[in-house]
């Protein structure tokens, strides 16, 4: 049987749900009409997989530090509405021991609106790589649940998250520019520390 579709003009728009299609189909009798709304096609479209996308990523060392003071290895720029209610923000960076084994390094990640410490505000964990030749590197993960209001993950000083510690929210406005800073702090002002890897993704 022939179906006779109707030269109709584009729309030209998004289809609503509110939409009608119309097509009529040859019957030995004649034809008839047959239509489907917008809600039925899509409703019919299979939901996406979301997967994870890399926003920025380095694989070699960033500023050292100087003295003790509390330096950005690495600043990453979260631009305007890449995340929305319902995401997620997954941290990952790798604390490098450049030169020294005198003392505690300490890594910290911090957010702000601009690329400074400045006014930052501090995810409340502290990451410790002991003093001695033998803790030269350690990998840092860090997931963190966004509501549309606050960055969620959790305090505690393991390296990875995969395990327990008290909630920590952090107020985050998706509407505006981010920064993430990475950053590293040496206990002792005779060793040098780094940031030589870090990965950020977002599930959105």
């Amino acid at each position: 049987m022939a179906i006779k579709i109707s030269e109709l003009t584009p729309k030209g728009a998004i289809l609503e749900a509110t939409d009608l299609l119309e097509i009529s189909q040859d019957t030995p009798d004649g034809y008839i009409s047959k239509s489907i709304t917008g809600a039925e096609i899509i409703d019919a479209i299979p939901v996406p997989v979301v997967n994870p996308t890399l926003l920025a990523f380095s694989g070699i060392a960033g500023t050292p530090t100087t003295t003790t003071a509390i330096t950005i290895c690495h600043s990453i720029l979260i631009p305007a509405n890449t995340f929305t209610n319902n995401n997620i923000l997954q941290i990952v960076f790798r604390m490098f021991r450049q030169s020294g084994i005198l003392g505690q390094m300490y890594g910290r990640i911090y957010f702000n609106t601009a690329n400074t410490l400045t006014g930052a505000t501090l995810f409340n964990t502290l990451f410790t790589m002991n003093s001695g030749a033998v803790n030269s590197l350690g990998l840092v993960e860090r997931n963190f649940s966004y509501n549309g209001t606050n960055l969620t993950s959790f305090s505690n000083a393991a390296f990875s998250d995969y395990t327990t510690g008290a909630v920590v929210n952090v107020a985050f406005n998706a509407t505006v520019d981010n920064y993430i800073l990475l950053t590293m702090q040496c206990q002792n002002s005779a060793d040098v520390a780094n940031i030589n890897l870090f990965k950020i993704f977002s599930y959105a």
